[in-house]
């Protein structure tokens, strides 16, 4: 898994981390269970359960690498997700807090939810950690 962390990180573009955050138009739904993660963890068969932490490292290294070059600061004070774990020693991360990355910014805070397929779908399934974070934060 590091050696995917490395080259996803390795080819981003400096025009693809110079992109401008913006909403999606994306239909979200509440996950109806987890498989191997319990609350906020990933929804996947066992068969298919590497594909699915590797398309979900993938997706948070990009954005990890996106939030480093908008605002500074490290991967290691950041990202709280499990799937830290696969590139940073000496923290496990957890997927129970209902973002993957947070982010300080003076004054402000950013939590920043990372949510990757390989699939065409413009569907987004929140975890119940996620939508329980989000209904607790101000608009």
């Amino acid at each position: 898994m590091r050696e995917l962390a490395r080259a996803v990180a390795a080819d981003l573009t400096a025009e693809q981390l110079a992109t401008p955050a913006r909403p999606v138009g994306a239909r979200i739904r509440r996950s109806s269970g987890t498989t191997g993660g319990g609350v906020g963890g990933y929804s996947a068969s066992s068969p298919d359960r590497d594909k699915t932490v590797a398309v979900g490292l993938a997706g948070e290294i990009v954005v990890g690498a996106w939030l480093r070059e908008k605002f500074g600061g490290p991967e290691e004070t950041s990202w709280k997700s499990r799937l830290r774990s696969h590139v940073i020693a000496g923290g496990p991360g957890g997927d129970r807090l209902g973002y993957g990355f947070r982010v300080h910014d003076g004054e402000r805070t950013y939590l920043y939810e990372v949510t990757a397929s390989v699939g065409s779908s413009s569907e987004i399934i929140l975890g119940d950690s996620e939508v329980e974070r989000a209904s607790r934060l101000s608009p």
